[in-house]
């Protein structure tokens, strides 16, 4: 039999904070935060949950991203309680108050299971600043809860394996294999 092997090329993890830690920079609206017992897709027993107490919200401004590029957010969810909407989008902050949508992708139909489930969501840079909000939950209904794991913005038009950060970016190294 054939031997593969699946080599990622060189990616940076543009979220400076990839957990969900105090003073990281992620924001809740409508909603409430804590860390409850379960096990992460890291093997970590603490897992960040976030309950909606309204129009439940997950975000964090990003800066700086390469204008008119191809980037790939991800980030792992697992569903705690039934999601009747749930959805990730990318904002762009030029002009101010209100920004451009780059589009969004609702996610409830694959939370079908209690299992961790990695989310991915392409969009393209369209403006002149590179400043943006990335919402991980937009619109969880009041009362439902979800759990979150290992947010990624990759220059990339897809999602390469998770790569943690803990208050700057990273750049994994590309992968070589050489005399197999």
């Amino acid at each position: 039999l054939p031997i593969s092997f699946l080599l990622e090329p060189q990616s940076t993890n543009l979220i400076d904070y990839s957990r969900f830690i105090g003073g990281s920079g992620w924001a809740t609206l409508g909603s409430s935060e804590a860390f409850v017992s379960g096990v992460a897709p890291d093997g970590n027993t603490s897992v960040y949950e976030l309950t909606s107490t309204g129009q439940g919200k997950l975000q964090k401004s990003i800066i700086g991203l390469a204008i008119n590029t191809e980037h790939t957010l991800s980030f792992y969810v697992k569903q705690t309680s039934a999601t009747t909407l749930v959805k990730s989008r990318v904002l762009s902050q030029t002009g101010g108050s209100g920004g451009s949508n780059l589009g969004e992708v609702a996610y409830q139909s694959q939370l079908i299971t209690d299992e961790w489930v990695r989310i991915t969501h392409t969009f393209t840079t369209n403006d002149t600043l590179g400043d943006y909000i990335i919402y991980l939950s937009n619109a969880l209904t009041g009362g439902e809860s979800l759990q979150f794991f290992g947010s990624q913005v990759e220059e990339l038009p897809y999602a390469t394996s998770y790569i943690p950060t803990d208050g700057s970016t990273v750049t994994r190294s590309a992968e070589s294999c050489v005399d197999a």
